[in-house]
């Protein structure tokens, strides 16, 4: 057994291996199952110029089943390709972006419209002004093409902001914590 006596250089090795990983396989490619917990949603941001009544939580129904995440907020705006949704998993300081993009671009991206359209009340894009939630999230997205969370061990943060296109302006920033 090796090991690595330099901080960056553990952290380029890591990169890589995720990222060579990332690219060779699915969700359906990883064969052990690894159950994710996640814990802890909450809304650490929510523009009140843009927003009201944000709220998250995390919990299960009943003993023995897995937990699951439900926020909701109230826009005051219609949101279209004005704002843009970054998704990103924070490990140790290391923020690995997952998903990027303008709201109704994303919704084109296979797996991103079946977890909208399986986890939530948002329906055509663009989005009026209005009551928005998500119910029972599962995480990670069954359907998610690089599922990186599963390659990695321990406690980590999920991070999901909502920006103006423009401007790059925070509308809401959530974040949700998972365990392996």
């Amino acid at each position: 057994m090796w090991t690595v006596k330099s901080t960056s250089m553990k952290w380029f090795i890591i990169f890589v291996f995720i990222l060579a990983t990332a690219v060779k396989c699915s969700a359906s490619d990883i064969k052990e199952k690894k159950q994710i917990k996640q814990e802890a949603a909450r809304f650490t941001k929510c523009n009140e110029k843009y927003v009201s009544d944000c709220y998250a939580i995390t919990r299960r129904v009943k003993r023995g089943e897995p937990y699951r995440t439900n926020c909701s907020t109230i826009s005051k705006h219609a949101w279209g390709n004005n704002v843009t949704m970054r998704g990103e998993i924070l490990i140790d300081g290391l923020a690995i972006e997952i998903v990027r993009g303008e709201i109704c671009d994303l919704l084109k991206i296979d797996w991103v419209y079946n977890f909208t359209m399986t986890y939530s009340n948002v329906r055509h894009c663009p989005y009026k002004a209005g009551y928005y939630a998500f119910f029972n999230i599962e995480l990670p997205p069954r359907n998610m093409p690089q599922n990186i969370l599963k390659l990695i061990k321990g406690q980590f943060t999920t991070n999901v902001y909502f920006l103006l296109t423009k401007t790059g302006e925070t509308i809401i920033e959530m974040t949700v914590t998972l365990r392996t």
